[in-house]
């Protein structure tokens, strides 16, 4: 997720495997980067108002004592303290 909200670093990335894989199927690949990387701009958007830097957040929750609850994959219900 991390990288979405960085254009500059997603697009090297996105265009290093769109490369690759033309590199591997050639014709059979039929990709259009620059409306995907449009896309991707229209869902940064979207998204920014869901994502929360996940550090800064925990800092903010320890400093003002407030209680969260975190579920994980292993973990049901923990209170964070």
């Amino acid at each position: 997720m991390t990288d979405v909200f960085h254009p500059e670093v997603f697009e090297q990335k996105l265009r290093r495997l769109a490369d690759g894989f033309q590199k591997r199927f050639g014709e059979l690949l039929e990709y259009d980067i620059e409306a995907e990387l449009a896309r991707f701009d229209e869902y940064r958007q979207t998204l920014s108002k869901y994502v929360v830097d996940g550090v800064a957040f925990m800092r903010s929750v320890q400093e003002s004592n407030m209680k969260i609850v975190i579920e994980g994959a292993n973990v049901r219900f923990s209170s964070y303290d």
